[in-house]
């Protein structure tokens, strides 16, 4: 019917995640070779997707009260 699926909320949060989670997973191959450490490869999935999950949560929250 042409409404807007998502508000302008949900679509900022899903922005910041986006931008800070880690999605490349050669980046991730290359860290654990480099290191060579798989523990340091999920630390530091687990570091940027919790940083990541965090900002967007907060987005979330913030963008109602921006809209005057």
């Amino acid at each position: 019917d042409g409404s807007p699926l998502f508000d302008r909320a949900t679509c900022w949060s899903v922005l910041v995640f986006f931008v800070l989670a880690m999605q490349c997973l050669p980046t991730m191959a290359l860290v654990r070779r480099e290191i060579g450490s798989t523990l340091w490869m999920l630390a530091q999935f687990a570091w940027m997707s919790g940083i990541a999950w965090v900002a967007a949560f907060v987005v979330y929250h913030l963008v109602p009260w921006s809209s005057g």
